[in-house]
């Protein structure tokens, strides 16, 4: 592949993580099931589209990847919600870092845990796709690199997402709007997707480019 095609996989992974982030975000609006359930399905079904065009998996390993996106986002919060306790635990607010409020704190934490989460169940699955059906061993260290990838996607959408998702500016329903708080939900959640999305993306297209035609 050229550098022009391997910016077309960066770019269109990083709009599909966006937009399903999105609209992710717009599914917040029924709380608990949007946020714990909802969101995976939605982010993996968008990036789905970009793996099917690219690697020659299948609609079934597609399928499979929605499924993966949904476990890594539900076992993700599992994992937020721990660390989040944990940090109220040892860190009392009175020490946390003075330019941070302590809510801020946790929900970088908890936000950093579930993006980390599903990069690892991401990383695995694609680990694991490539090996199995694609048969290209040289490509394993590139499917655990998405983890590490990951990571840093994570750090970035903790740092963003928090922010978005709470600023007073982006909702309508402060000044009497009817979308509520829909537009913050979903303007901090495709942030967080697109820079998911960025990190990881850089990856896939390594992956993509060592794929024969």
């Amino acid at each position: 592949m050229s550098l022009r095609q391997d910016l077309r996989v960066w770019v269109l992974w990083v709009l599909a993580s966006t937009l399903g982030g999105a609209l992710g975000g717009v599914s917040f609006t029924t709380e608990f099931f949007g946020v714990l359930f909802l969101f995976g399905v939605i982010l993996g079904a968008a990036q789905a589209l970009v793996l099917l065009r690219y690697i020659p998996l299948g609609v079934a390993v597609a399928g499979a990847w929605m499924g993966v996106s949904f476990s890594g986002w539900l076992a993700g919060w599992i994992v937020g919600i721990v660390a989040s306790q944990v940090l109220t635990t040892l860190v009392p607010e009175a020490l946390a870092p003075e330019a941070y409020t302590y809510g801020r704190l946790r929900a970088e934490v908890t936000v950093f845990a579930v993006w980390v989460t599903l990069a690892a169940f991401q990383g695995a699955a694609l680990t694991l796709m490539i090996a199995l059906t694609l048969g290209r061993r040289p490509l394993l260290a590139l499917g655990l690199l998405w983890a590490v990838a990951g990571v840093l996607g994570a750090v970035l959408a903790a740092r963003v997402s928090p922010y978005l998702s709470n600023a007073t500016w982006l909702d309508p329903g402060a000044s009497g709007g009817s979308l509520g708080g829909i537009v913050p939900g979903a303007v901090g959640q495709a942030a967080a997707g697109a820079l998911y999305g960025a990190a990881t993306g850089v990856v896939l297209a390594m992956i993509v480019a060592r794929i024969p035609d």
